[in-house]
């Protein structure tokens, strides 16, 4: 264990920073203490105690005392969180884990501990992995936990994962330090309990063997399959738009061959936000991006989303709606939510073109020649210059449905002269010539 752990912080820890260890008083995070102690003269590590005191058993309050006398007589700092069960709704130990997760982040931040040690073991692993089976996790996703994570923002170092619970219980008895014993491991109200104590055995009794390295081998390989498939959509990942409404992903020219591969990257996708969909949902979502369907909208108690021809968009914010009209003079204006900037300029060189690609990620301009110009709201039907109706225009353009509000059109009183969505210009600027500048702005 001591060689273990040893080498585990060699290879990631800075001496200059503090370490704090997850302290519950059992097996696994005395355990933990204690080498972290033994390794010191080895490794000048400088560490704290956190210790959260659930308030699940009557002797909860006193055995934190304890701890922090231990505490004291090892020189080390020790935090205290108390919770009240009572006040916690939902799931409480989801709950007490949240709790536990934001007490960590704050004392990380307060005292400036590069990461949280904790007592987690192969044992633990072996109950992750079955619980997630149960659970119908996908293949990529039953692997169980990382020796190195973050989690809701905190830091998670666990060196003792791969070393078994009778480890800890040894090392503990040669060096006569006994743990607390915590009843509730015992709790079949608990699931924890259950999976240690009555599901894992019976497995094994019924199956016949020792079912503890079949399960851990699963995780190893449910975790290798991630860094594969990872590999695989990496290119895609690296073009994801992210836009001040959401973010988007364009698979138009080329997608994933298989479903397996093509749900991955929607559950990555949808990561970057922090949704989780469900298999039906993906496998919708998959069909319809391979359909090349248009103007399809999904929406769930999270997001909305826009599917338009092998394109999907993913949107947090409101997309804006122009309902007003507006003379177009010099100045800076708040209009639809965008910010708007208008000057008289001399035309000088032709300017990059920009589109509804241009307008999602919340920048679009344009110069017009010197003249009177109105804003107004677009409407499919209205004539565009010498091209018929701006709706079958955008439409030949592939302009996605739910942006064809996004912006106004600009009007010189007789004609629409432009509109923003297509990239497209009806009228073109010698150089030195007197010109108007319109450029969009979102943040």
């Amino acid at each position: 264990m001591k060689s273990t752990v040893y080498q585990f912080l060699k290879e990631r820890c800075d001496m200059a920073k503090p370490l704090l260890i997850g302290l519950s008083g059992g097996p696994d995070s005395l355990a933990l203490l204690y080498t972290l102690m033994e390794i010191k003269d080895l490794l000048p590590i400088k560490l704290g105690i956190a210790h959260v005191d659930h308030s699940w058993r009557e002797c909860s309050a006193e055995e934190a005392t304890k701890l922090e006398l231990l505490a004291h007589k090892l020189s080390l700092p020790f935090h205290l969180k108390v919770l009240n069960p009572k006040i916690l709704t939902g799931n409480l130990e989801e709950a007490c884990r949240l709790e536990r997760l934001a007490f960590f982040r704050e004392l990380s931040t307060e005292n400036g501990y590069q990461a949280v040690l904790l007592g987690h073991h192969a044992d633990d692993q072996t109950e992750t992995v079955l619980k997630k089976i149960f659970e119908g996790s996908e293949l990529p996703f039953l692997q169980g936990m990382h020796q190195e994570t973050y989690i809701n923002g905190v830091k998670i170092w666990r060196p003792l994962l791969n070393l078994r619970k009778f480890e800890m219980v040894r090392y503990l008895q040669n060096r006569s330090l006994i743990p607390f014993e915590d009843k509730t491991n015992e709790d079949p109200q608990f699931l924890r309990a259950r999976f240690r104590k009555t599901i894992l055995p019976l497995l094994s009794n019924h199956f016949g063997k020792e079912i503890f390295n079949c399960l851990n081998r699963i995780g190893r390989d449910s975790a290798e399959l991630t860094l594969y498939l990872d590999e695989q959509i990496k290119t895609y990942i690296d073009h994801i738009v992210f836009s001040p409404f959401g973010i988007s992903i364009d698979l138009s020219q080329k997608r994933p061959t298989s479903a397996f591969e093509f749900r991955h990257l929607l559950r990555r996708f949808c990561d970057i936000k922090n949704i989780s969909f469900s298999r039906a949902l993906l496998d919708k979502l998959v069909e319809l991006l391979e359909s090349g369907v248009a103007n399809k909208e999904i929406r769930t108690k999270d997001t909305s989303m826009q599917i338009d021809r092998h394109r999907l968009f993913l949107i947090h914010n409101s997309i804006p709606v122009m309902e007003k009209e507006l003379e177009i003079v010099p100045g800076i204006f708040i209009y639809g939510g965008w910010t708007l900037e208008i000057r008289a300029v001399t035309y000088s060189k032709e300017l990059p073109t920009t589109d509804w690609t241009s307008a999602w990620k919340g920048e679009v301009q344009v110069v017009l020649p010197e003249g009177k110009y109105r804003l107004l709201p677009p409407k499919a039907n209205y004539l565009y210059k010498g091209s018929g109706e701006l709706g079958k225009w955008w439409n030949n353009a592939k302009v996605p449905a739910f942006l064809r509000n996004f912006l106004p059109v600009v009007s010189n009183g007789t004609d629409i002269v432009h509109e923003f969505l297509t990239g497209r210009r009806k009228d073109f600027i010698q150089p030195g010539t007197k010109a108007i500048s319109i450029s969009f702005h979102y943040k």
